[in-house]
């Protein structure tokens, strides 16, 4: 049960994530910003980890261990980021309150995927 529960924490993250490329001044409005040849660059990234998100997020129901153990390396290095938060907040107060309501949120899914066992790993 606590791997349905970190999915759909994940999946919850996955959207806050998506919500944040809409907040005026970050994210996609930033694409002004951005110059012109690595425009297209910057829109694949975020698709990149997206869909790596959502791989692992498959492969982790599907019973793979290790997928887990990747998602788990991604959020600690995420934390080291989290030094940061306070330019989210210079740019935009809702910017900032995203970043530390997906991180909340991320972190109690890497709890509930801790607590999974493995041999319970199938949804």
């Amino acid at each position: 049960m606590s791997l349905r529960y970190a999915a759909w924490l994940t999946y919850t993250s996955l959207a806050i994530g998506l919500l944040k490329l809409f907040v005026p001044g970050w994210g996609v409005f930033n694409l002004s910003t951005i110059p012109s040849d690595q425009k297209v660059r910057a829109v694949m990234s975020v698709l990149s980890v997206f869909a790596l998100l959502l791989a692992l997020l498959f492969l982790i129901k599907q019973g793979k261990t290790w997928a887990k153990y990747i998602l788990i390396a991604l959020f600690a290095i995420g934390v080291i980021a989290l030094v940061n938060v306070s330019t989210e907040f210079a740019v935009s107060f809702t910017a900032g309150a995203l970043v530390v309501i997906q991180a909340i949120v991320q972190a109690a899914a890497i709890v509930f995927l801790l607590k999974s066992k493995p041999e319970n790993t199938k949804i």
